[in-house]
């Protein structure tokens, strides 16, 4: 079957279409296996795996050509401030802690 070596030389549109012939292939295996007639157990589970590959390579390939958020020194010094001292964007700008936002909310003897 289909190694990762394989999966990784193919384009999207190839990776798609093998996606779509392999899910094919596993509602028909499913179907052989609930009427008894399947031949290769096996054969169930290199497919579920190959299709497993074939979408985490598809991730990949939306990671690579996803639009780049730019250069760390472009945010702004109070975003930095507040996430220096573990506050969220929301906490920084109120000058609220964790423990006073938390007890405001309601939340304060949650643990996590």
């Amino acid at each position: 079957m289909a190694k990762t070596e394989d999966v990784t030389k193919k384009t999207d549109d190839q990776l798609a279409e093998q996606l779509g012939e392999l899910k094919r292939e596993a509602f028909n295996l499913r179907f052989q296996a609930a009427t008894g007639q399947l031949e290769k157990a096996s054969r169930v589970k290199e497919v579920r795996r190959t299709i497993a590959r074939i979408k985490t390579e598809q991730r990949h390939h939306d990671w690579r050509n996803r639009p780049h958020r730019g250069n760390e020194a472009d945010f702004e010094a109070e975003d930095v401030e507040g996430s220096r001292k573990g506050r969220n964007l929301h906490q920084a700008e109120s000058g609220r802690s964790l423990r006073a936002s938390r007890k405001f909310h309601g939340t304060a003897g949650v643990a996590r």
